[in-house]
């Protein structure tokens, strides 16, 4: 066999081990000196070593060579790693940002209709009309990127008043949910269109989305109490409406599978306790509820599971105070289709298991006074390793035809795991003192919020505001912490972070999920808020009004 196997061409073999798992390409660099030499010299299989060990996958598209796209991912790392950023560009908007979104190098915010040349809609100024794109290219992907069209176009003509939306430029998809005052639709309607133009996309088989489709009353009489959410992970586009006030009604949320043109999930909650979620990857999400006490509640909505795959207790707090505005953030989940980018990078994020940003107010009932802000770090993979390690139930999973009704008896049917047994193994705390101060963004593991070079620990929260500014730079990624922990010890976190009972909580909140972390400086102006995607980060700057009118790209 070994005589055989020595007759074998090296670019046969390289090619061979290609195709295996990762793992398993790392054991053959321990079968024999010849299999090592392969693959320390092939550099294919050195760029497949070195995108599974910064979280990415290769674009099947890309025509660029295996040594060109190693570099590209080497310095781009690198550039993260060290928080400096190789190119920044300024973009100015104009006065009207309403609501944003940031996916894939396109920075796209609605305007309301009081800033379009005339108002032509006749519909109301107080909500979007209008959404402009702008797609942001660096000197390092313009080459690249010769063939596109436009870098900045706007949507002017939607006739309707938006409410949120969503999109996926990969796939050319805009999702827009509308404030309609039709009764017989109910508030709010979805509408499926195209990113590039604005016109129903002709791959829904249902572009118009009426929420009277729901088999339960959603019916409020004034809409503009409601938190609407809308998320987009291909195929599925999650909405979420939370009422804010005691009138008649209830908080709901739906799946919908727009290429089938289907409800995949429905969930009624008449305690208002919905408050936000997230998509973990195409099978299941996460959901924030606050009622007699908040919890996670992870869904299953693949098979139309009746009742959510686990529930994990967020820490108790003392009498009188309450979990408030709660928010996921994470970005959207990697797809599972064939990796691609819209600025010719090479490679894109793995379809790994999703790291969450989870932030909330903590607040006095009985004053509605905000005591702290708090975001909370979670990575899912220990979460469900932690939920595989409660004993069964014995209650069997019970399947419901698609389009059918969650009872609102299973929220809380299963008892939750507490905190304890999930929080300080699976999280990291990360409090404030104003709300203002820390805007969290994520994606792929990489988390970043604005902080200030002064701590917030020493210093009393009005004065950090004369504090000179920085953006701190986290990844919470396991593959890499475990490589910059042998390479980069000083810069990995593994202290626990611990909030100290009182006021707020009933008892010490521990959490030590380690982290790689990074501070830029320097910053190109004092900003307000920051965004991120694969390659950039966005710092918005406010003016003196509140509206933002100024971008400052920093390309990594």
């Amino acid at each position: 066999m070994k005589a055989c196997f020595g007759k074998v061409p090296d670019e046969i073999i390289s090619q061979i081990i290609l195709q295996l798992p990762m793992i398993d390409i790392l054991h053959c660099r321990m079968v024999s000196a010849h299999l090592n030499f392969i693959i320390q010299n092939s550099t294919t299989i050195q760029y497949k070593i070195e995108l599974a060990a910064h979280g990415f996958v290769a674009c099947p598209d890309s025509t660029l060579t295996a040594a060109t796209s190693i570099r590209m991912l080497k310095e781009q790392q690198d550039a993260w790693r060290r928080g400096e950023w190789r190119e920044d560009q300024v973009a100015h908007i104009p006065p009207g940002c309403c609501t944003y979104e940031f996916r894939s190098g396109i920075w796209a915010f609605g305007c309301r209709s009081d800033t379009v040349a005339g108002n032509p809609t006749g519909l109301p100024t107080d909500l979007p009309t209008a959404i402009t794109c702008l797609q942001l290219v660096t000197s390092a992907t313009r080459p690249m990127n010769s063939g596109a069209e436009k870098s900045q176009w706007c949507l002017d003509d939607l006739g309707i008043s938006i409410r949120d939306f969503t999109m996926d430029p990969l796939i050319d998809l805009l999702v827009l949910v509308e404030q309609t005052t039709e009764r017989s639709t109910g508030p709010f309607v979805v509408h499926i269109r195209k990113l590039s133009d604005g016109q129903p996309h002709e791959m829904a088989p249902l572009q118009v989305i009426p929420f009277d489709l729901m088999p339960f009353d959603i019916v409020s009489e004034d809409p503009r109490s409601c938190l609407v959410e809308v998320q987009l992970h291909d195929p599925y586009i999650g909405v979420l409406v939370h009422k804010y006030d005691d009138s008649d009604g209830s908080d709901y949320f739906i799946v919908w599978n727009w290429r089938k043109g289907k409800a995949e999930m429905m969930m009624e909650n008449p305690e208002n306790g919905l408050f936000d979620f997230a998509f973990i990857d195409t099978r299941s999400l996460i959901l924030a509820v606050n009622g007699s006490h908040a919890v996670l509640q992870v869904w299953c909505f693949e098979n139309c599971a009746s009742f959510p795959m686990g529930r994990f207790a967020l820490p108790r707090i003392t009498q009188g105070h309450e979990y408030l505005d709660m928010h996921f953030d994470g970005g959207p989940p990697p797809s599972l289709a064939d990796a691609k980018t819209l600025d010719g990078t090479p490679f894109a994020l793995a379809p790994v298991s999703k790291v969450l940003a989870f932030s909330f107010l903590a607040t006095q009932e009985v004053i509605d006074q905000i005591e702290a802000n708090y975001t909370m770090v979670m990575l899912t993979s220990l979460m469900f390793d932690a939920l595989g390690m409660r004993p069964c139930d014995g209650v069997k999973v019970l399947r419901r035809h698609a389009g059918g009704r969650v009872p609102h008896e299973y929220l809380t049917s299963r008892p939750p795991l507490e905190w304890e047994a999930w929080g300080p193994q699976c999280t990291r705390w990360f409090p404030t003192y104003n709300q203002l101060l820390r805007q969290p963004c994520m994606i792929g593991g990489r988390f970043a919020l604005i902080d200030f070079e002064t701590s917030s620990e020493t210093v009393e929260p009005a004065n950090l505001l004369s504090s000179p500014q920085v953006i701190r730079l986290y990844d919470f990624r396991p593959e890499i912490v475990s490589r910059y922990k042998q390479d980069f010890p000083q810069d990995i976190c593994t202290d626990s972070t611990v909030i100290s009972r009182g006021t707020m909580f009933e008892k010490d909140v521990v959490s030590k999920l380690p982290f790689h972390a990074v501070t830029l400086k320097e910053l190109p102006d004092q900003v307000s808020a920051v965004m991120i995607d694969e390659g950039r980060l966005i710092c918005t700057k406010a003016e003196p009004d509140d509206e933002w009118r100024t971008l400052f790209v920093l390309a990594f």
